[in-house]
């Protein structure tokens, strides 16, 4: 799929999504998914959903691409998942975004690249199913404050206490996650978690 060839007029449906990989039901993408050790775990235990990546650095999507038993519902796209999910997702087409980490772009001429803009946030709205959640956790507070503005703005509401160890799935009540974010979790590192949930069409 060349997605520089996709109309946003024309939107990609949630049926196009399912096609991605046999027997799916659920779709959700991952926003800057780095070496996609959450994705390919999150897709091993849970072969009914697509588990679709969007990331930049061409040599992480290269490792994936010679990744050897990759589910097949584990899918890596090296592209922008801002602008994917700002112009190119139709309507109530996605079951959950996952965010985990997102770069902070620190010097200012880059501040521009970070990834909570206010198109980003409302593609996110326009594009969740009715219930639909954005997982987000970060070591970043600017990070976490600027998801909450804008995807309050949106038309998101937070969920009270959302953090992922309380979502069912993990080993021992504990969310399955990059060895990146084990490592944090092992150095006790102060991470920002956050779970927003869409009530209907942004």
């Amino acid at each position: 799929m060349n997605f520089a060839l996709l109309d946003p007029d024309s939107p990609l449906p949630r049926s196009w999504w399912l096609e991605q990989a046999p027997s799916v039901e659920r779709v959700e993408l991952e926003i800057g998914a780095g070496s996609c050790g959450f994705l390919l775990e999150a897709a091993r235990r849970n072969p009914s959903t697509l588990y679709a990546g969007f990331e930049i650095r061409s040599g992480l999507v290269k490792a994936f691409e010679t990744t050897g038993n990759r589910p097949p519902n584990a899918l890596l796209y090296g592209l922008d998942g801002r602008w994917v999910t700002s112009c190119m997702l139709a309507p109530e087409s996605i079951d959950i975004f996952h965010v985990y980490f997102p770069d902070p772009w620190w010097k200012k001429r880059h501040h521009k690249r970070r990834l909570f803009t206010g198109d980003f946030c409302r593609g996110v709205s326009r594009s969740l199913n009715v219930g639909g959640e954005l997982r987000l956790v970060t070591d970043v507070r600017i990070m976490y404050e600027s998801a909450l503005d804008g995807l309050l703005e949106a038309g998101l509401k937070q969920r009270p206490g959302g953090s992922r160890s309380a979502i069912p799935g993990g080993k021992a009540g504990e969310p399955y996650c990059s060895a990146y974010e084990a490592k944090y979790r092992r150095q006790g590192r102060e991470l920002h978690e956050a779970v927003f949930i869409s009530a209907g069409a942004g």
